[in-house]
Parts: structure tokens; sequence; C-alpha cells
């Protein structure tokens, strides 16, 4: 029993600890309704890393509108530590394109981390509402 209970608590704690490192931060999220490569929208999001170290596999991002949360992971050009990254969505993206890109409210963010043996999906750490500019 010690041999099962040990290592799969200390993967947990490791865990835990992980997510309590991964710091990240939505610094912007702008909407642009008249641009995009088919004139029909485009949402730069904009994520910063702090400074603490940890292996970062993906980040879960959730898009939301008044009825409706589109899920998208992202593993393209991930920030370092101090560093930011901009990512940019047309309104005809395959990974959106379920909704209107024009009717997303907010943005919200969780890192998916490694560890020792596998990734943990941490909680949402950042939340953003998306500014809109013509």
């Amino acid at each position: 029993v010690i041999a099962f209970v040990e290592p799969f608590i200390r993967e947990q704690t490791s865990g835990a600890e992980v997510c309590f490192k991964a710091r990240l931060e939505i610094t912007r999220a702008v909407l642009d309704s008249n641009a995009g490569s088919d004139g029909g929208g485009e949402l730069n999001v904009s994520i910063a890393r702090g400074s603490e170290e940890f292996e970062l596999d993906k980040i879960i991002l959730q898009f939301k509108t008044s009825t409706e949360t589109i899920v998208k992971e992202e593993t393209r050009n991930l920030p370092n530590a101090f560093e930011e990254r901009t990512y940019t969505y047309n309104s005809g993206d395959s990974d959106i394109n379920e909704i209107d890109i024009n009717s997303i409210q907010s943005v919200a963010i969780a890192p998916v981390v490694k560890t020792e043996k596998t990734t943990k999906t941490c909680d949402i750490v950042a939340e953003k509402n998306v500014e809109k500019v013509e």
C-alpha cells in the first residue's frame, strides 16, 4: 500500500505546487470587428508570464459569449518567463468558428503544466473582458 500511496501523494502535491507557480496574465483582449482575413472580425489576446519556473505544455483559452463558451488549446509560441505573447484569432478560424467572433465578451485562461510524470491542467488563472474597437 505504501509503495502506491506515497508516489501518488507526491505526484498530487507536485501538481498543486506547479499550478501555484503557473502564473499567467491576460494583459490585453481586443476585438476589431472590421479586421481579419475575411473582414469578419479579429480578436487579439496577449498573455504574459511571470518569473516562476515551470514547464508550460499549453494554454487553455475559454472564449465566452452571453450564452456559450468555446474552448481552444493553444500550443504555438508559448511564453517563457518574463515574456508576453499575442495570439490572433479571426472569424474564419476553424477552432472558434462555432460562434460569431464579434459576440465574444470575455476570455479566460488556464495553464497546462508538465509535472514529473504527466501534465496537470490548472484552474483558470486569469479572465479579461474583451475591449471592442471599430
